[in-house]
C-alpha cells in the first residue's frame, strides 16, 4: 500500500475514533467507582494535588499573612491520574479528615471556585471574608486547598491537596530551637539514576481477518481509499467505541481471579491510573497491543494499589512490604497478558464481516535503574527535536528498584500537531491533513531526548549541615538525560 493511501486511511480512522470517543468515555465512567470500597485498607483516591504561593520566585506551601490584601495561589492536579479539573476552597475552620466525596462540600466554606484544567491559579481577596465569630478581630487563620475533580460534572478524582493557613495580620512566630543557629544553608540532591537501555520504533501495520465466507461491508462510497478496508469500517467503529470498557472488564476480572481479596473497583481504578500515567488514550484501536507490550510497566503502576488490599496473615504480606508489592505486580502482569486481547478476539469471532485491524506506530522505551537506591515517582519526558507534536511525550514510574528494568510503550500519533504542516497561502483548501503531516514526518530527521528524575532542594540550619525539615522546594530536573542518534524513524531500522 502506498504511504499516501495509508495516510488517508489513517485520517479516516482518526475521524471515526473521534466520533466514538464519547461512547468509550461513558463506558469507562460506568466502571469507575465514585466512593472507596468499604473493605479497602486505604482510600482508593490517589494523592498528588498541590497548592502553593510564590515568595519572590520561591514556590512555597507555608503559611501566609493576608493583611486584608488580595493574594494569588497556584495549583496542580497533574500528578492525579484521571483528574482534569479542580475545586479550590477557602474555609474559616480546619478542613475535616478526608473520607471521600464529602471533601467536595466541607462545612464553613467562605469562598470557592472551579477550573476545568490540570493546573492553574486563583486569586482571593481576604478583605471582608468571614472570620470565626468568637475570634473576630484576632489573628485567626483561613484555610486554603484544592480538591481534584474529573468530568464536567463535579466528581471527586483524588485526595485534597496540602492546606495553606492564611492569617489575618501576621504569621505567628516559630519558637526557635536553641541548639540550632539562625544561618540558612541550601543544597540540592540529584534525581533518580536511570539509563535508557532500549529504544525501539514499532511501525504501523494492518492485520487482515478475512476467513472464508466473510462478508464485505457495502455501505458508504466504495470509490474512495476506504474500499481496501472492506468491512473494517463498521467493525472498527464498534471496536474503538467499546473496546476499552470490554478490555478493562477482562483485565479486571483476571486480576480479581488471581487476587481474590482485591475489590473489582480497586482493580479498575488502578488500571485507569496506570494507563493515564503512560499517557495512553483509551480510544485507539491498538490499545490491546500497547497493554500487552507494556504489561511490565502497567503492572508496576498498579502494584501499590493492589498490594494495599492484601489481608493480614497472607504469606506475601508476611514477607514484607516489598515482597507484597512484587506479588501483586506479578499477578497483575499475568492478568494483563492473559486478558488484554480477549475483547478483540471475541469481537472478531462473532462478526460476519471481513475485518482489518489498524495498529498505529509507537515507541518501546526500556529504562534501567543503575543507582544504589529505589527510584520513586519518577517523571520521564521524551522530547523530539522537530516540532511535530502538540504535546510532549511523558510518562511516570511509581517505583523502580536497583538493577530493575522496565519497558514502556509510548503512543505518539494522537499528539500530532497539524500546525507543524506549512499552509500554502494561495490554497483555498485546508492542507493541514494527517497525510501531509506524515509526509513531513517521513522526511524529517529527528532525535529524541529523554530526561527524568527530579532535583530536591533542601533548606537547613547550619548545625552539622544536614536537612532538618525535608524538601524545601521540589522542581522537575535532570536525574538523567539521553539523546538518541538523529535519523528518520518512520519505516526505518
Amino acid at each position: 500500500m502506498s504511504h499516501h493511501l495509508r495516510a488517508r486511511a489513517l485520517l479516516g480512522i482518526s475521524l471515526l475514533l473521534a466520533a466514538a470517543t464519547s461512547r468509550s468515555t461513558e463506558a469507562q465512567q460506568r466502571l469507575t467507582p465514585r466512593t472507596a470500597a468499604p473493605n479497602a485498607s486505604r482510600p482508593v483516591y490517589p494523592a498528588g494535588a498541590a497548592v502553593w504561593w510564590y515568595a519572590g520566585d520561591i514556590q512555597t506551601g507555608m503559611s501566609l499573612a493576608a493583611k486584608g490584601g488580595t493574594h494569588t495561589f497556584s495549583w496542580s492536579v497533574e500528578a492525579v491520574p484521571n483528574a482534569n479539573g479542580a475545586i479550590w476552597q477557602v474555609s474559616r475552620r480546619p478542613f475535616p479528615p478526608f473520607t471521600g466525596a464529602a471533601a467536595l462540600n466541607p462545612p464553613e466554606l467562605v469562598k470557592s471556585g472551579r477550573a476545568l484544567t490540570r493546573k492553574g491559579q486563583f486569586t482571593v481577596s481576604f478583605a471582608g471574608l468571614p472570620k470565626l465569630p468568637a475570634l473576630k478581630g484576632a489573628n485567626n487563620p483561613w484555610y486554603v486547598r484544592v480538591v481534584p475533580t474529573r468530568g464536567r460534572t463535579v466528581t471527586l478524582a483524588g485526595q485534597p491537596s496540602n492546606v495553606i493557613r492564611v492569617y489575618d495580620q501576621k504569621v505567628p512566630p516559630v519558637v526557635a530551637d536553641p541548639s540550632f543557629s539562625l544561618g540558612i544553608k541550601s543544597f540540592t540532591e540529584p534525581g533518580a539514576r536511570l539509563k535508557v537501555t532500549g529504544f525501539e520504533f514499532v511501525p504501523y501495520r494492518a492485520d487482515h481477518h478475512w476467513p472464508s465466507g466473510c462478508e464485505t461491508f457495502k455501505g458508504g462510497n466504495q470509490q474512495d481509499p476506504w474500499e481496501w478496508l472492506s468491512g473494517a469500517v463498521l467493525d472498527l467503529f464498534d471496536w474503538a467505541s467499546g473496546a476499552y470498557a470490554d478490555m478493562k472488564g477482562f483485565v479486571v476480572d483476571g486480576v480479581v481471579t488471581l487476587l481474590p481479596f482485591v475489590p473489582p473497583e480497586v482493580a479498575a481504578i488502578a488500571l485507569d491510573a496506570a494507563l493515564a500515567a503512560a499517557g495512553v488514550p483509551p480510544s485507539i484501536p491498538n490499545l490491546d497491543e500497547l497493554m500487552t507490550q507494556g504489561a511490565d510497566y502497567l503492572a508496576n503502576q498498579m502494584a501499590d494499589e493492589l498490594a494495599a488490599q492484601i489481608p493480614a496473615g497472607n504469606v506475601a504480606l508476611a514477607a514484607g512490604t516489598e515482597a507484597a508489592r512484587q506479588y501483586a505486580r506479578d499477578k497483575a502482569r499475568a492478568a494483563i497478558l492473559a486478558n488484554a486481547r480477549k475483547a478483540r478476539d471475541e469481537l472478531e469471532k462473532n462478526t460476519k464481516y471481513c475485518t482489518t485491524r489498524i495498529y498505529d506506530p509507537f515507541f518501546k522505551i526500556t529504562l534501567r535503574n543503575v543507582g544504589p537506591h529505589s527510584a520513586h515517582d519518577v517523571g520521564v519526558s521524551v522530547k523530539p527535536s522537530a516540532n511535530l507534536f502538540r504535546a510532549g511525550l511523558e510518562f511516570r514510574i511509581d517505583q523502580l528498584n536497583p538493577g530493575e528494568s522496565i519497558t514502556v510503550p509510548v503512543e505518539f500519533l494522537s499528539k500530532w500537531d497539524r500546525n507543524a504542516v506549512p499552509q500554502n497561502p494561495y490554497s483555498q483548501i485546508d492542507e493541514k491533513t494527517l497525510a501531509n503531516w506524515w509526509a513531513l514526518y517521513h522526511k524529517t530527521p529527528m532525535s529524541f531526548t529523554f530526561s527524568g528524575g527530579h532535583t530536591v532542594h533542601y533548606s537547613a540550619m547550619e548545625k552539622g549541615g544536614s536537612p532538618i525539615s525535608g524538601p524545601y522546594v521540589i522542581e522537575d530536573g535532570t536525574g538523567f538525560t539521553y539523546t538518541t542518534p538523529k535519523r528518520v524513524w518512520f519505516d526505518k531500522p
